[in-house]
């Protein structure tokens, strides 16, 4: 999905549609689509993550995005788990 808004914001700058008018009703007719699919897909995708994320915790596991401790120096301290 990100590739398909970045070739809408690149056609808008660079590339117009030739057969489009003056309002560019075809190039805003298909960016509204583009950006619209792209914000229900990750609505999806952050809702599976964070549902990924209460099972995680759920089941005792460690939380899968943070890093193990072996990776912070010994003068910080590790950020305080949510």
């Amino acid at each position: 999905m990100t590739a398909a808004a970045t070739t809408i914001a690149i056609t808008y700058d660079f590339f117009p549609f030739p057969f489009d008018d003056a309002n560019r009703t075809i190039f805003y007719t298909a960016a509204l689509a583009t950006w619209g699919t792209q914000g229900f897909v990750y609505f999806f995708a952050y809702r599976a993550l964070h549902n990924h994320n209460v099972a995680s915790d759920a089941n005792g596991t460690p939380w899968s995005i943070r890093p193990p401790a072996s990776w912070y120096s010994s003068t910080r301290s590790r950020p305080a788990r949510p």
